[in-house]
């Protein structure tokens, strides 16, 4: 059974757990990532889900949204009884957010960044979506580093 309970700290923690592992693939695998993140939102978001789901308990959703040029995925999921958004990339757009971004989903789709996309996908349908995307820029490319980092994640 699925946890609906945990903390904002320990939501935090799973992001931070998750920059890491991105840090690490980009350091020993990735020579395309930016070194804000900037082209790791998909990886990041479907590690995030899963660290959510089997270190929490916590169910949450996969959001990619979409506009014509351009593209980003990140975590929604229910904190305090309210809707947030768990964004371990959001740095791409921005010095001035934070290196893991949970705030609530009312203030994140107020965001410059998320604003311009006008065609939203979640979780299975999002996977499916990464097909047009840079090789590199899809979790499914990064499945065997994933699984050496974070064994059993997978």
């Amino acid at each position: 059974m699925l946890n609906m309970k945990a903390s904002r700290a320990d939501v935090i923690e799973i992001g931070f757990w998750t920059r890491s592992t991105l840090e690490y693939i980009k350091k020993h695998y990735s020579t395309w990532w930016c070194s804000d993140l900037g082209g790791a939102c998909g990886v990041g978001a479907f590690i995030s889900q899963r660290l959510l789901k089997h270190v929490l308990g916590m169910s949450s959703t996969l959001v990619m949204g979409e506009e014509e040029d351009t593209a980003h995925c990140w975590i929604e999921l229910i904190v305090d009884d309210t809707p947030h958004v768990l964004d371990v990339t959001a740095t791409q757009f921005g010095k001035q957010l934070p290196e893991v971004y949970l705030t609530s989903r009312e203030k994140y789709y107020q965001n410059y960044f998320v604003s311009v996309l006008n065609s939203f996908h979640y979780d299975d349908r999002a996977l499916r979506m990464f097909h047009r995307w840079p090789d590199c820029q899809r979790p499914m490319t990064w499945t065997h580093e994933m699984a050496a980092v974070l064994p059993g994640l997978l």
